[in-house]
């Protein structure tokens, strides 16, 4: 957790030891992250460290249903916390609206998860487009709103959240096979989805590439060209494989541990 900050140097000291001495005795160390499987491998050299990214589960994602004709829906399912806030994302929609303004009249962000703050946000930067929120609703709902959007938007702070974490949501989005604007400095979340189609990226703290990335996506969705993750990318994410990937992991440690034995 990147936004946890021990309480004392002598809490620090001792989650350290205490890191240390699982490394120690693990016959694996399994992440989700490309940069904390780097730093992990250089903290603890010789303990082996294995890469499976997060997934989904394949029977939780529902149809994906095409947004209303005519209305760019970007979705952003999740809530916010620590440093992370749609405040920026907000600030290039603004300058998104001002250099093309026909964006507003069909532009519709929906804030998934999220109370009236976000709306509050919006208003104080100036947002033309209509910008709606659920709050609270149940894990199903929110998969069922993300299924209807026409881009799915990751938020994550800059700095060591954007170098260590991948959301378990980018996986989701993934799955559900939809456009993704991710809002993520360079690190983690953008290596796990490189390369995957319909992913566009920008600076989480800059408007400016913020709204570059939203206009991008705008002029594909209106002349019908936004891309999309392909089966084989959604595939890579789904649990089936991350499950299979595990036990083939756990079959090589039992395999080992026994050939030590003999």
């Amino acid at each position: 957790n990147h936004f946890f900050v021990p309480p004392t140097p002598l809490h620090a000291a001792w989650q350290r030891r205490a890191e240390a001495r699982t490394a120690s005795r693990a016959a694996a160390l399994v992440t989700v992250s490309p940069a904390i499987a780097d730093d992990l491998s250089r903290r603890y050299p010789g303990t082996r460290v294995e890469l499976i990214p997060n997934g989904f589960d394949p029977e939780d994602l529902p149809r994906a249903v095409a947004p209303p004709a005519g209305r760019f829906v970007l979705v952003h399912a999740g809530t916010f916390s620590g440093p992370r806030s749609p405040r920026a994302f907000l600030e290039g929609l603004v300058l998104a609206e001002r250099r093309e303004p026909a964006l507003a009249d069909v532009a519709e962000v929906r804030f998934v998860g999220v109370g009236a703050v976000a709306e509050r946000l919006a208003r104080q930067a100036g947002v033309r487009a209509a910008v709606a929120t659920t709050g609270f609703v149940p894990y199903p709902r929110a998969l069922e709103e993300a299924a209807s959007a026409s881009v799915n938007v990751a938020i994550l702070s800059p700095g060591e959240e954007s170098r260590h974490s991948v959301p378990g949501k980018l996986a989701e989005y993934v799955g559900l096979r939809r456009p993704i604007l991710l809002l993520a400095g360079q690190g983690a979340a953008r290596d796990v989805l490189a390369g995957v189609a319909g992913v566009r990226a920008a600076a989480p703290d800059d408007p400016s590439d913020i709204a570059s990335a939203v206009l991008d996506l705008y002029h594909a969705w209106r002349e019908g060209a936004l891309r999309r993750p392909a089966e084989e990318e959604a595939a890579r994410f789904s649990r089936v494989e991350t499950a299979r990937r595990y036990a083939e992991l756990l079959d090589d440690v039992a395999a080992r541990a026994g050939a030590e034995e003999a």
